[in-house]
C-alpha cells in the first residue's frame, strides 16, 4: 500500500505543480532529490519511469522525422530503451553536474550505451 500512496502523491504533484508554478526543466539535483527521498528504488518510482518514458518517446519521434538516432542506435532497441538501465545510469551520474538538465543524462546514456563506434 505504501507504493500506491506514493504513486498517488506523485501523480497529484504532477497535476498540481504545472498550475501553480511556471514550467521548467527538471535538473539533475531535482532528480536526485526525488530518488533520494523515495521509500523504493529510483527505477520503481512511477514519476521517474514516466519522465524517462517521455524522453524515449520524444527521441523516437525526433528520430522518425530526422533520423537523429542513426549514429548512436547500433544497439538493439530492447537493450537500449530499457528504462531501468537508464534510470540506474542517471543515478550513477547524478553528482556530476547537479544544475544540468536531467534529460541530458538520458541522451548521455544513449550516446554511451548505444554508440556505433564500439
Amino acid at each position: 500500500m505504501k507504493g500506491a500512496s506514493l504513486s498517488i502523491l506523485l501523480l497529484s504533484l504532477a497535476l498540481v505543480l504545472p498550475i501553480t508554478q511556471p514550467a521548467h526543466a527538471m535538473k539533475i539535483s531535482e532528480f536526485a532529490q526525488i530518488c533520494g527521498s523515495a521509500p523504493m528504488p529510483c527505477h520503481e518510482i512511477p514519476f521517474i519511469q514516466a519522465y524517462v518514458g517521455g524522453a524515449l518517446d520524444l527521441l523516437a519521434a525526433l528520430d522518425e522525422d530526422t533520423e537523429y538516432l542513426a549514429p548512436i542506435y547500433c544497439v538493439p532497441a530492447k537493450e537500449l530503451f530499457n528504462t531501468t538501465k537508464i534510470i540506474q545510469f542517471m543515478e550513477a551520474h547524478q553528482n556530476e553536474n547537479p544544475s544540468r538538465n536531467a534529460m541530458m543524462l538520458v541522451i548521455q546514456f544513449m550516446e554511451e550505451q548505444g554508440g556505433c563506434g564500439k
